[in-house]
């Protein structure tokens, strides 16, 4: 797409592809969390069968092009239209099948909020063979909510590869 070639430098990634494991999109789309611009991918929350799941959580896929990283930094700008939600980063370990969960923190409330987490290390768990990185991120209730159906809005999405 242009609007990855437009806002991705050689060690930037931009997500190309997305899953909604549980959620409901309301607005937006994928090319919206492309850059910081205040033009949010939206979603509400979605049917639960208890209350430890998640009833917003979204995979983000995307290739990098350095075969090979000493430091991968994740970046999620989003926040949420009611106090008490916490969110969670997940970046999928690809040895084990299954998401590592690598920052959980409350979520803005009306305004968006720029996490980023540093990996280092022996990041070839996080890295398929052709470079593709999978970052889940997903909110639940960690309080009393004020308003239902609260909304989600992610801005900008992104990891760099060093």
């Amino acid at each position: 797409s242009d609007y990855l070639s437009e806002n991705a430098g050689p060690n930037m990634v931009i997500p190309e592809g997305y899953n909604v494991f549980r959620g409901v999109e309301i607005g937006g789309g994928i090319v919206d969390v492309a850059e910081s611009d205040n033009v949010d991918f939206r979603f509400n929350p979605g049917f639960t069968l208890n209350s430890s799941e998640a009833p917003v959580r979204i995979t983000f896929t995307g290739e990098s092009q350095l075969g090979s990283a000493s430091l991968l930094t994740v970046n999620v700008e989003a926040g949420a239209s009611t106090v008490n939600l916490n969110q969670t980063v997940e970046v999928f370990n690809w040895n084990t099948f299954s998401f590592d969960q690598v920052d959980q923190r409350e979520t803005a409330f009306n305004q968006d909020q720029l996490v980023s987490v540093d990996l280092s290390g022996d990041l070839s768990n996080y890295m398929d063979n052709d470079g593709t990185v999978a970052v889940q991120v997903s909110w639940k209730a960690s309080g009393f909510l004020l308003n239902y159906p609260w909304e989600i809005g992610i801005d900008h999405v992104f990891w760099e590869v060093q």
